[in-house]
């Protein structure tokens, strides 16, 4: 058998976010006081969770919660999954059309590996993404999640959206002389 990783990616350009995943590293949006996992794990127990034969809850402490179902190196074909999930509740193709959403300002973005995740729950993520300055926020997921057993090797990146400046006409000019910003940034983890 060979080796397998996950990875989750992320790619802003100008204020517009594009994602891709495979495996269960997450990528998470903190925006207007709510923490929301946006991509989708690719796990037994999610796989579960989605036909009704599991609850979150239960999900969170089985014991196939780390059976991953896609994964890089695997011997399947690579099926690398754009879908986008902001309201929880889209259907598939719902959540692939939220490719390209528009960041708002103070939003912030949080791409980490499964060994954050499964040490710490979502409801302290949120605590420390909303309470924490972007100086200080990974240190502190990374040492919580440490706290809290470091079962795994904890990877985190938090990218913020900063304030934007009303648009004018000068800002068109320019931006038809400059490139396109684009910032990319991913999570690689072991199984």
């Amino acid at each position: 058998q060979g080796m397998g990783t996950t990875v989750s990616c992320v790619w802003i350009i100008g204020d517009r976010l594009y994602s891709a995943n495979v495996g269960n590293s997450r990528v998470y949006l903190l925006r207007g006081g709510r923490l929301i996992q946006i991509n989708i794990d690719h796990t037994w127990v999610q796989e579960a969770v989605e036909v009704g034969a599991l609850t979150h809850e239960q999900a969170r402490n089985h014991p196939h919660a780390n059976i991953i179902r896609r994964y890089l190196g695997s011997r399947k074909p690579l099926d690398v999954d754009l879908r986008l999930r902001v309201k929880g509740n889209e259907s598939d193709k719902e959540a692939r059309s939220n490719q390209g959403m528009r960041l708002l300002p103070d939003d912030r973005v949080l791409i980490c590996s499964d060994g954050l995740n499964d040490m710490i729950e979502d409801d302290k993520i949120f605590e420390l993404m909303n309470g924490e300055p972007l100086d200080n926020v990974v240190e502190a997921l990374i040492d919580a999640a440490n706290f809290a057993g470091g079962k795994d090797n904890v990877t985190a990146i938090v990218i913020d959206m900063p304030q934007f400046k009303p648009y004018t006409e000068q800002d068109a000019r320019r931006e038809r002389r400059l490139s396109l910003g684009c910032g990319f940034a991913g999570i690689i983890g072991s199984l």
